[in-house]
């Protein structure tokens, strides 16, 4: 079984996108520990969690700029985004996205990503000796720095994304570790407008040599047959590091949308890095300039887990709540 565990990195742009991404900011960026895997908590905000966290597919959600930068570039759109996150092992979390795809054909988006947790400790994280009496929690902060820029092409049918990240990661009994990850990736648009959406990603291009980080190929596809409904799915390849197999991630979801004012999620996903399950649901009120979205995510199954999604008598189930604003 793998623990992947993440952050990213700061683009330089446009100051107003910094400006607003410093207005959205919280606290400082902690981080990294030994040889533990590097990979991102669910990027994107209560309407990508909704939707199974398929970040790289479609072109509404902002968590594709960290996930797949290339989406930022197809439509012309200028949005900011703030998410708070509750979780169990008393996690806590906030997340910030700004983009801006109007001002001509190369967007950029700028993305913070921040989480403190508990987790149960494991035998790996502890020191070689403890002292009798020794309190064991292990509190866990992550923190993710990030940016992507995007050309777009061909009357923005067609999107050539980089995208560079600042990782780090701290645990009370090891040291700070921080590293820098990027990813390449190209999208696509057919139909006269968002029919149908394809990315594909090449991500955790650049190898630390603090933490495990296998390079990851990734591909999403979103599908809208009609403006009130959307499908979206994508899947992730891990190849192995550090003589781990290569292993298999995937997530789907949809969305129905009702009066053009309310949205209806729903998705389910597979994280090969915790070994883990999770139905994801949601809740979207929406309007032309702001959206307010609410997500659940609740384990269904987990390898250390029986019976599935209890532990202590207590479900493990995670929420989030996202404000969208359009400029």
């Amino acid at each position: 079984m793998r623990f992947l565990l993440s952050s990213g990195a700061l683009v330089p742009g446009f100051r107003r996108l910094s400006a607003i991404l410093l207005l959205l900011g919280g606290p400082g960026l902690f981080g990294g520990s030994g040889l533990a895997l590097a990979a991102n908590p669910s990027p994107g905000g209560a309407d990508t969690v909704a939707q199974g966290g398929t970040a790289r597919a479609g072109t509404h959600g902002l968590g594709s700029v960290l996930a797949a930068p290339a989406l930022l570039g197809l439509t012309a759109r200028y949005q900011i985004q703030a998410s708070g996150e509750l979780g169990p092992d008393k996690l806590k979390g906030l997340k910030a996205y700004a983009m801006d795809s109007n001002t001509g054909l190369v967007a950029m988006g700028l993305g913070w990503q921040y989480q403190l947790s508990e987790p149960i400790s494991h035998l790996r994280d502890l020191p070689g000796w403890i002292e009798p009496g020794t309190d064991l929690s292990n509190p866990t902060a992550r923190s993710i720095l990030g940016g992507g820029l995007s050309a777009a092409l061909a009357d923005r049918r067609l999107g050539l994304g980089l995208g560079l990240s600042w990782h780090n990661r701290a645990t009370r009994f090891s040291d700070t570790e921080s590293w820098f990850q990027g990813n390449l990736s190209v999208a696509g648009r057919v139909g006269p407008g968002e029919e149908l959406v394809l990315s594909f990603v090449a991500d955790n291009l650049i190898v630390p040599s603090n933490v495990e980080s296998p390079l990851t190929f990734g591909t999403g596809m979103a599908l809208r047959p009609i403006p009130e409904v959307g499908i979206s799915g994508q899947v992730d390849l891990l190849t192995g590091a550090f003589d781990q197999p290569v292993e298999l991630a995937f997530g789907m979801g949809a969305e129905g949308v009702l009066a053009e004012t309310v949205a209806l999620r729903g998705g389910f996903r597979r994280d090969a890095d915790r070994d883990s399950d999770f139905a994801t649901m949601g809740l979207g009120l929406l309007s032309p300039q702001v959206s307010l979205d609410y997500a659940a995510e609740l384990v269904v199954g987990h390898a250390d887990q029986a019976p599935a999604g209890w532990e202590d008598g207590k479900l493990r189930h995670q929420h989030t709540l996202s404000l969208l604003i359009q400029l």
